[in-house]
């Protein structure tokens, strides 16, 4: 639970990347924001299929992956970081290290990644909120991509409608707070009904991001298999 701003899409103009990072590192300077550029080497294993749930992961198709990532993390201070980063191919994501999925298997010991996608917490943090929209907003319109998508929680990115993204903020934010305390959150739940006196809470903080939301079959096309 929480405010998070969700981008996804793919440059038509790979070669072209690093002057949008120039730019995008400009926007950063007004807000006083610390970056780290990203550039890195990707080599080992990537499924094309894997499922994460309750019980071991399902990892099914695996294939050998050679890419390249360049990107930015963006340090803003109040509400943390978050980063923005491309694929050789021009795709917004980034790769994860999943190699412990393969203990047990014919392929212990192999490097493993899976490419997935990226988003900012704002959470209680409006004035960020704005910032990363003004940065979404550049990229945007400083550059030539094809499936762009941007979803933000509060719709802010897409009406500018300040009253609605304020609201939400309040009322998250004040909720994030009080349950990311594990004595808090505890006395709530327990208060509430909602679980008993002897259950096992986990502070909010600790919980992974929400999933966004599904996309047409063509707004998938495209993505790295």
């Amino acid at each position: 639970m929480g405010v998070y701003i969700h981008y996804d899409g793919k440059s038509l103009e790979p070669r072209k990347l690093p002057e949008l990072l120039d730019g995008m590192e400009k926007v950063a300077r007004a807000f006083e924001w610390k970056t780290t550029r990203i550039s890195r080497q990707i080599s080992g294993l990537k499924p094309t299929r894997m499922e994460i749930g309750n019980g071991p992961a399902k990892i099914e198709g695996l294939r050998l992956v050679e890419d390249t990532v360049i990107g930015i993390v963006f340090d803003t201070g109040e509400a943390g970081a978050f980063e923005i980063a491309f694929n050789s191919e021009g795709m917004i994501g980034d790769y994860v290290d999943i190699s412990h999925f393969l203990e047990g298997t014919e392929n212990e010991g192999e490097n493993c990644w899976f490419f997935g996608p990226l988003w900012a917490c704002v959470t209680g943090f409006p004035k960020t909120h704005r910032s990363v929209c003004t940065l979404l907003r550049y990229m945007e319109t400083a550059h030539r991509f094809e499936d762009w998508e941007v979803s933000d929680g509060t719709g802010y990115y897409e009406s500018g409608d300040e009253k609605e993204m304020l609201e939400e903020h309040l009322i998250l934010g004040s909720f994030k707070r009080m349950m990311s305390d594990p004595e808090d959150a505890k006395a709530f739940l327990v208060a509430t009904g909602i679980v008993s006196k002897d259950a096992e809470v986990v502070p909010l903080d600790q919980l992974p991001p929400p999933k966004k939301r599904a996309k047409s079959r063509s707004a998938r096309a495209g993505r790295p298999n």
